[in-house]
């Protein structure tokens, strides 16, 4: 048995894509049970959260002390903007029945200078997948979204075109012989 190394690259090239588009889409979208899909963008969680992973973060009742939570913070008191961030509780104070994280990354040196108010809580952590927010982030720019379309399209005419070449290539097969009878009652046999 001959195995074709091209279809089978191949092949493992359109599921990556696949696998590529349905995390994009998952992570633009959401997706099931409040799981929500980010990217983690710097290494303030390694070696736990590697730079580029994909975190799978879904909202919890309960946060403890070592959860790692994703929140959304000024980072400074002056900031306009709120940013995800992905850290460690550090501790938890309740002040009038709203909590407050004291967070930290496992890479830097001191707490997050803000607390984040509970209200500001995403989710926990479940898993994530390493380095594959890489792909997925280049996936959601315009000419990462123009490879998933144009580069699985190019796989699968390439795959199309090499099964017609070998159909051609092919050897046509001997019929063997036939015959028929002309109209006065002659036959006659051809190969």
């Amino acid at each position: 048995m001959k195995i074709n190394i091209l279809k089978i690259i191949i092949t493992l090239i359109e599921i990556a894509f696949l696998i590529i588009i349905v995390l994009t889409v998952l992570s633009l979208f959401g997706v099931p049970k409040d799981l929500q899909i980010y990217v983690v963008e710097t290494g303030s969680m390694e070696p736990v959260i590697k730079t580029g992973s994909l975190a799978f973060v879904s909202p919890s009742r309960d946060y403890q002390v070592g959860d790692i939570i994703t929140f959304k913070s000024k980072v400074t008191k002056d900031s306009t903007q709120n940013f995800l961030v992905t850290h460690r509780i550090q501790s938890i104070r309740e002040d009038d029945g709203d909590l407050y994280y004291t967070t930290k990354g496992d890479a830097n040196n001191a707490a997050d200078p803000l607390e984040t108010n509970g209200l500001s809580v995403v989710g926990k952590t479940k898993f994530t997948i390493p380095y594959i927010g890489y792909v997925i982030g280049f996936a959601k720019t315009k000419v990462g979204f123009l490879f998933l379309i144009v580069a699985p399209a190019l796989a699968i005419v390439l795959s199309e075109v090499l099964t017609i070449y070998k159909e051609f290539r092919k050897k046509p097969k001997s019929k063997g012989s036939s015959f028929f009878i002309n109209s006065n009652g002659t036959r006659l046999v051809t190969h």
